[in-house]
């Protein structure tokens, strides 16, 4: 599995949803003026769906952290559908998902040549199924929490990140990566610690408390946002329209 504890600096990456060529351009810039450096770079989650990239960009995903060992990924929702509907990892609900590929998974299907979800099956290759595989639902600093969409605020904080540290593929729809209400809410009542979470669009990077919500829209023709910490700054890929 990747890191699902890290420390020190780092720079939490949006939303990608197959749109490699804002993926390639965020990454260039920010490797080019020495933004990575000294920095754990870790990935808010939602790689699949939407944009026309998603097996190119899982295979720059994968490049990029090979070059840059102190990378993670968090798992989004969309990433947590497409591995339950392929079997990648054990669920009770393969069938649910496994019936909406055609009509949910439309990209992906494409990205991969494929026609239908057996021919996908087939043709995702190992490193990508181990890539879907093995993304933690929450990862962890002495400053920082990092998870899709949020906590509830009316639950312990506690019972949640042992939860989130367990993955059990059997809840359906799990809340901190689907429930798009936990992604407004503000924690400082359960952690001092800030929480960085994408999920949502907006427009731009917004605070709300201890909360900093990191999805710009990549893939629906938004922009891809990076967030740079303890910092607070952030750098943006420039808007495309959406055709």
């Amino acid at each position: 599995m990747f890191a699902n504890e890290i420390s020190g600096k780092a720079i939490v990456i949006g939303d990608t949803h197959g749109d490699l060529d804002a993926t390639q351009t965020l990454l260039n810039y920010l490797t080019k003026h020495r933004l990575l450096d000294g920095r754990w770079v870790v990935f808010i989650g939602d790689y699949v769906d939407v944009g026309p990239d998603t097996n190119t960009l899982i295979s720059h995903l994968l490049d990029f952290q090979e070059h840059h060992p102190a990378t993670t990924f968090i798992a989004g929702n969309h990433d947590l559908n497409l591995a339950k509907a392929l079997g990648i990892v054990e669920s009770p609900h393969r069938d649910y998902y496994w019936r909406r590929i055609p009509t949910r998974n439309r990209e992906v299907l494409n990205s991969y040549d494929a026609r239908d979800g057996d021919e996908l099956l087939e043709k995702v290759p190992a490193e990508h199924k181990a890539f879907l595989a093995s993304l933690p639902w929450l990862v962890e600093s002495p400053d920082f929490l990092f998870v899709h969409c949020g906590f509830d605020p009316c639950e312990p904080l506690d019972d949640q990140i042992a939860a989130l540290r367990k993955r059990d593929p059997s809840i359906f729809k799990p809340k901190w990566l689907y429930d798009d209400r936990l992604a407004f809410r503000d924690h400082s009542h359960q952690t001092g610690k800030l929480v960085i979470s994408g999920h949502v669009i907006l427009k731009d990077v917004c605070r709300i408390g201890n909360k900093v919500l990191i999805d710009t829209g990549a893939g629906y023709g938004g922009v891809l946002s990076a967030l740079l910490l303890p910092e607070m700054r952030y750098f943006q890929t420039r808007r495309r329209i959406c055709t």
